[in-house]
């Protein structure tokens, strides 16, 4: 049985079509996804999160909701969950900058593990999320492809030691 973060997956991502910077493909579980570090599936969980602002999803209720909806979760208990943890009104439009997203993050992270996130790592995850966002502006992809590819075998090379 693999542990709470064995996959990388803190937010329990679920397989798709979807590709995210940092995953491993295949997975070695058939239902989540899985990446080269946490760091990785918490960059992930923030691109989610910004695909749900640019599709309408602006509140704890409605993100939380088309993230683990009702017909294999208990969505309303996740909801209530993550507005308590983060303080933030289940109905109240999300800000989106670092210190909401991460607080959401960790909330969603806890919800979904039952154990906290360690946040430095949701942090390294914002700042490479939002890096790439800026990196995407003025560099070739290649070149960042390149780059995050040595840093996750960097990563691995350290985690093998």
């Amino acid at each position: 049985m693999l542990g709470k973060f064995d996959l990388h997956n803190p937010g329990n991502i679920k397989q798709s079509s979807d590709l995210f910077i940092g995953e491993i493909k295949p997975s070695s579980h058939a239902v989540f996804k899985e990446f080269a570090s946490n760091v990785f599936g918490y960059r992930a969980m923030f691109k989610i999160l910004e695909t749900y602002r640019k599709q309408g999803f602006t509140t704890i209720a409605s993100v939380i909701t088309r993230y683990a909806p009702p017909s294999s979760n208990d969505t309303a208990s996740y909801i209530n969950d993550v507005s308590a943890k983060t303080g933030i009104d289940a109905g109240a439009l999300l800000s989106y900058d670092k210190q909401t997203l991460t607080k959401l993050v960790a909330a969603m992270t806890f919800h979904e593990n039952g154990v906290p996130g360690d946040a430095a790592e949701i942090s390294r995850g914002y700042d490479l999320y939002a890096g790439i966002n800026e990196v995407k502006k003025g560099i070739p992809m290649g070149i960042v492809a390149a780059l995050l590819l040595t840093l996750i075998i960097v990563q691995k090379t350290k985690q093998s030691l």
